[in-house]
């Protein structure tokens, strides 16, 4: 089953610039969560469905609908602490 794929690990302060736009939770002191965008969750498919497709038995993948990690549920900020709207759902 994936899990935490919704989101990469950046330690605090030390974020590249060409990321400095996205959402972020802070997790502890120490590290920032950024979350997972669209286009590198449509990316993340295309790789499950090219494994997948290798498979030589049956395969079982389980998708959690309550989401990809207990962060799903909480919301983003950008990288100054403002609240960062809700995605719609899909």
């Amino acid at each position: 089953m994936p899990g935490a794929i919704d989101h990469s690990n950046f330690w605090v302060g030390q974020v590249p610039d060409r990321y400095r736009t996205r959402e972020f939770f802070q997790y502890n002191a120490q590290n920032l969560l950024m979350r997972t965008n669209a286009e590198e969750f449509r990316q993340l498919g295309e790789e499950f469905a090219k494994r997948l497709k290798t498979a030589r038995g049956p395969v079982r993948i389980l998708i959690p609908v309550g989401g990809f990690s207990e962060h799903t549920k909480r919301r983003a900020r950008d990288l100054e602490g403002n609240g960062v709207p809700m995605p719609m759902a899909m």
